[in-house]
């Protein structure tokens, strides 16, 4: 079987064939497979994606699919004044910039080495991204016609439980941005997952993170984590 897409102005190959799902990708066409038995030994770095049904994907997850495969980050939100969407490769220039202020690594801890950095951020969008569909995203202001990358924020997956991050550049705090992004996180934890609880984590002494926290409605987890204190919103009634 074999079914071809047209997605965004490329095109997408569904297929159980394995000669043929390896002739495409050589030919640099982006491919998922039919899990077959077949299909099952190969390569799962040349072929993230795989399938059980092709009629049983909504069309929807083919365009997150291909635009992984072509390395499109998605847009997560979009507020007032902020984007938040995937983190690029090409982001790590203006991260590492960002991240070059004692302020701003007081509470987190540093990027790694650039090339480390590099490998880290290529297998995160590839494994985070693609088995969570969420994880920590680039938070950008409006610029002129363009975007700014300001900071990070987002939800992962931490011993069990879905935790909220949030990062901001120095010369970009005191001006709301801060509760911008994280109000679009969390209603996009409360829409696309069935968590009942967003947990953060915030060092004691920074107390500025700590008032943020209590704006939404955290409250102190009976867990401490060293210096870290634990803090938790449980799932609106309704949601």
């Amino acid at each position: 079987m074999e079914k071809c897409l047209e997605i965004e102005g490329g095109k997408l190959y569904i297929s159980d064939d394995v000669d043929r799902l390896l002739e495409l990708s050589s030919q640099g066409e982006k491919c998922v497979p039919i899990l077959t038995d077949e299909t099952k030994r190969l390569d799962m770095d040349r072929f993230p994606f795989a399938i059980e049904d092709a009629d049983g994907v909504p069309q929807e997850e083919y365009v997150r699919m291909y635009r992984k495969l072509c390395g499109t980050p998605e847009t997560i939100a979009v507020t007032e004044r902020l984007r938040i969407r995937e983190i690029a490769v090409d982001d790590l220039p203006a991260l590492f910039l960002l991240y070059d202020d004692p302020d701003v690594t007081a509470f987190i801890e540093p990027l790694f080495p650039y090339d480390e950095e590099k490998e880290y951020t290529e297998n995160y969008i590839r494994y985070v991204y693609g088995l969570y569909g969420y994880g920590m995203w680039i938070v950008e202001r409006r610029a002129g016609d363009a975007w700014e990358i300001i900071g990070r924020a987002g939800i992962e997956q931490k011993e069990g439980r879905l935790e909220m991050g949030y990062m901001l550049g120095k010369a970009f705090r005191h001006m709301g941005y801060a509760r911008e992004a994280c109000r679009a996180v969390l209603a996009y934890a409360w829409e696309h997952t069935d968590e009942p609880a967003v947990y953060c984590t915030a060092e004691q002494k920074n107390k500025a993170s700590i008032r943020l926290l209590e704006t939404f409605g955290f409250l102190p987890c009976f867990e401490n984590e060293g210096s870290e204190g634990l803090y938790i919103k449980k799932r609106p009634d309704g949601l």
